[in-house]
């Protein structure tokens, strides 16, 4: 296989893996030639906040397994989108609110965490199981790379509004509970919130 060049079993116990691929500009091609692969751009259709979604370190496969333990579970947070604390004042949202996320495909909610974010940005993880409402995912556009067939979930255009409700989630272990309880300000007037550019 071209691309293992220069690899033997005998020499990877001495050098297990490398810093960079392909240092002396050798690629496994024909000519030695990198191929460069434009990949198309598809804007996100305006909503007010661009969406990235990811994973906690802690929780896998929307909590089938890594939520059978105790130790991973303790002082893991519930559902929550992170928010750049500027954009939370100029809309008037405030740390531990709940929010609906919305985008063409469907809504979720919240709990808004401020955190080190580019502004007009939002970050939600992903993993959470169906009791503790609508995956993330719900929101997310269905666009998928042509080749990889890649979700493309780190860019979607989505709306935020605030609810009416205090936000409680408890993430549960066998029959003890654990997370904490996160409270937001009760009867507060749901208004519809847009994001920069509108």
């Amino acid at each position: 296989m071209p691309v293992l060049y220069r690899l033997s079993y005998g020499n990877l116990p001495a050098r297990w893996g490398r810093r960079w691929l392909y240092e002396d500009l050798n690629f496994p091609t024909g000519d030695r030639r990198a191929r460069f692969v434009p990949a198309k751009f598809h804007r996100a259709r305006e909503k007010g906040f661009i969406l990235l979604t990811g994973r906690l370190k802690h929780q896998w496969h929307t909590m089938t397994r890594t939520r059978k333990s105790e130790e991973l579970l303790r002082g893991e947070m519930p559902p929550f989108v992170v928010m750049h604390p500027q954009d939370g004042a100029t809309l008037g949202i405030e740390e531990g609110d709940e929010v609906i996320i919305r985008s063409e495909l469907g809504s979720t909610r919240r709990v808004v965490r401020f955190g080190n974010i580019r502004r007009g940005h939002l970050f939600a993880p992903f993993g959470y199981p169906w009791e503790l409402g609508e995956p993330i995912n719900c929101v997310v556009r269905d666009r998928t790379d042509p080749l990889s067939k890649e979700p493309d979930l780190k860019y979607t255009g989505v709306s935020i509004s605030l609810t009416h409700r205090s936000p409680r989630y408890n993430l549960t272990c066998g029959e003890d509970t654990f997370g904490e309880t996160h409270k937001g300000e009760s009867g507060r007037r749901r208004k519809a919130v847009s994001g920069r550019g509108d």
